[in-house]
């Protein structure tokens, strides 16, 4: 086909064609993008209403969960108090475990009248054993025996109970060792 129009209008014309085009294309471009916003915009409202209501979920849920623990360490420190008040003695577990060992021990010479508990450091104790023995020789048996009884450590008989033969009046101290 013959172009019979002069350089400078056909110039012009490609100009306003792909001014035009442009113009379209924008035009378009705009379109798709109001589209895309309508479309958009409630998805956008949702999320927004959606996360405001998260955050007062988890506001509320992590002030409950807080009373909640507060409750939880005021009941596991009541437990606790408690555990403490009924947790066995340790100086009861020793006197318990101390008394069948000199019963198991005693000679028919030896008559106990009293046994006295005390407790000084951690699980050291100290028992103090009176009694009447019939015979010297009953009475150091009896110390000796006890003495042989892993934990116990070496018993002193004062001088002065062994100075009579019969009917002796005694009192030692029963300690652990170490």
């Amino acid at each position: 086909m013959i172009n019979l129009l002069p350089k400078d209008q056909r110039v012009g014309i490609r100009k306003e064609y792909h001014l035009r085009v442009l113009a379209t294309l924008l035009v378009m471009f705009l379109a798709l993008a109001g589209i895309a916003v309508a479309l958009l915009a409630p998805s956008y409202v949702l999320t927004v209403y959606k996360r405001k209501a998260a955050e007062g979920m988890y506001i509320r849920t992590s002030n409950e969960a807080e009373k909640k623990y507060i409750e939880l360490n005021a009941h596991l420190t009541k437990v606790k108090s408690t555990l403490a008040a009924i947790k066995p003695n340790t100086a009861q577990k020793l006197l318990t475990s101390i008394i069948p060992l000199i019963t198991k021990h005693q000679l028919d010479q030896i008559d106990i009248t009293t046994i006295d508990y005390a407790q000084t450091k951690g699980d050291s104790f100290a028992v103090t054993v009176r009694g009447i023995a019939k015979s010297r020789q009953g009475l150091i048996n009896f110390a000796k025996a006890l003495e042989s009884e892993p934990g116990i450590a070496p018993i002193e008989l004062p001088v002065s109970t062994l100075a009579k033969d019969a009917n002796i009046d005694f009192s030692f101290v029963i300690k652990n060792k170490p």
